[in-house]
């Protein structure tokens, strides 16, 4: 939009011609960022019709700019679509921000530049059901428990009654990776805590469950990285079990075996 087209919300040191613009990746991550803050979002944007003023003589029927929702004309009953946000102009074209939920887990498209050549042209959402398709059709979802990760499995203690302490990931990682791709083919690495790191060691005592770093995962052969412009998941691990800190005796010990 062109700093004149925002009305009072545009800058006065600023041309009006001048226009805000952003990619298909920013507007990924503000959707994602809207979704998992404002979920409710979704009660308004999944509303196919609505009079406003209604029974007065300044009634005004609408239907949802976005013709993808369930009984609009580019309904498709297998993607129960329920957002987001449409946006045109002539710089920018016909856009669509798609948002749908199937099989449990929800994905954003974002289709930029569509054709317009009228009101009528449904361009935009036949981009996005052809993206949407290809999503569900070529992509599955791995659930991963940091055992099964390369990497990730344990980390190493210098002060520990045990040298190598297991791990958790404090929340699911789930990852979308191609059908033709092995899920086995995930790796990843532990960012200990600053606080309780020392020469890239774990510093015991840890309890249980405790949050010790960041696991960053990646799958081998991924060439699409994410949303985040990065090419590996993050996700906080904790201490599988408690680590209780060796006696002084056993950390001298391994002091001295170090020197030789």
């Amino acid at each position: 939009m062109t700093n004149k087209q925002v009305g009072d919300a545009g800058y006065d040191d600023v041309a009006d011609s001048a226009e805000n613009e952003f990619s298909a990746r920013d507007m990924g991550k503000l959707s994602m960022a809207l979704l998992n803050k404002y979920p409710e979002v979704l009660e308004t944007t999944s509303i196919t019709r609505l009079s406003f003023q209604k029974g007065t003589d300044d009634e005004i029927k609408m239907e949802n700019w976005n013709w993808m929702l369930p009984g609009l004309a580019k309904a498709y009953k297998e993607l129960p679509v329920d957002g987001l946000k449409t946006g045109t102009s002539d710089a920018a074209g016909a856009n669509f921000t798609g948002t749908v939920k199937k099989n449990g887990h929800r994905i954003i498209t974002v289709v930029m530049g569509a054709s317009h050549k009228s009101d009528t042209d449904t361009s935009r959402f036949t981009q996005t059901q052809h993206l949407m398709s290809y999503v569900f059709q070529n992509f599955k979802t791995v659930t991963y428990k940091s055992s099964q990760i390369d990497g990730v499995k344990s980390v190493t203690s210098g002060n520990a009654k045990e040298t190598t302490v297991k791990t958790n990931f404090k929340t699911p990682l789930t990852l979308w990776i191609r059908d033709n791709q092995v899920a086995s083919n995930a790796t990843g690495s532990i960012k200990i805590k600053k606080s309780l790191n020392k020469d890239n060691k774990l510093i015991a005592p840890v309890k249980k469950g405790q949050t010790i770093g960041t696991a960053n995962v990646s799958l081998k052969g991924d060439k699409l990285g994410f949303v985040s412009g990065k090419m590996s998941a993050s996700t906080p691990v904790t201490a599988a079990t408690k680590v209780e800190k060796a006696n002084i005796f056993v950390r001298m010990w391994r002091g001295l075996i170090s020197l030789f």
